[in-house]
């Protein structure tokens, strides 16, 4: 995958840290879940380190963030006018999605099967239906 260490995002992510050796990082990149993963996401970072997330659309508690003078960097795809035209033009045959599960035709069986991969937290990737 192009991981130094690779964390289960469902346990206790500063424990696997410190257990392979990572006390704190620079960066997190978030892009699920960031408003309930706050506390430790700031547990994590450095000072002055940085937390990137694409997924705030709610309230968000920045208290632990300014305690350690981090900054929040948000981004909500399509929230520029052209961000469209500019993905387009960037993945032009260049960026394609890691799929690791396709599932042939669009059935109730395929359909719950997708649903039962992605509900389980544990999926690598992409989950792809063909038609």
């Amino acid at each position: 995958m192009g991981a130094d260490v690779v964390v289960d995002h469902t346990g206790d992510v500063p424990g696997q840290l410190r257990a392979a050796g990572v006390d704190q990082v620079d960066l997190v990149l978030s892009t699920s879940g960031t408003a309930a993963n706050v506390d430790w996401i700031a547990e994590i970072l450095r000072p002055f380190g940085h937390l990137a997330a694409v997924d705030l659309d709610g309230a968000l508690d920045v208290g632990p963030l300014a305690a350690k003078s981090l900054s929040l960097h948000a981004e909500n795809v399509f929230s520029r006018i052209g961000q469209g035209r500019i993905l387009a033009e960037l993945g032009a045959g260049r960026l394609r999605p890691i799929t690791t599960t396709v599932l042939d035709g669009l059935t109730v069986d395929t359909m719950r099967a997708a649903h039962e991969l992605v509900e389980s937290r544990r999926t690598i990737g992409k989950v792809v239906i063909t038609v």
